[in-house]
């Protein structure tokens, strides 16, 4: 982003910027992006949990499809 603006391209007015992970930073940026927030929380406590009912079953299956939905972090270079 820094590129972006150094050349004198706006944004978001010309470019919209989005990163993932919501990076606990993001904010103190002179552009805070907009970000997907993947919630490391929730995907540890799926995975212990996963885990926990893997180490305790007395029959080895394979572990279940999970999708945790991100959550969108509207910031400036998307207009948010």
């Amino acid at each position: 982003m820094k590129a972006i603006l150094e050349s004198g391209i706006g944004i978001p007015s010309a470019i919209k910027v989005i990163g993932a992970g919501n990076v606990h930073y993001s904010d103190l940026l002179r552009v805070p992006p907009s970000t997907a927030d993947h919630s490391g929380h929730a995907i540890a406590r799926k995975a212990a949990d996963i885990l926990s009912k893997a180490v305790t079953s007395k029959r080895m299956k394979p572990p279940p499809a999970v999708l945790i939905e991100p959550v969108l972090m509207a910031r400036e270079p998307t207009g948010g």
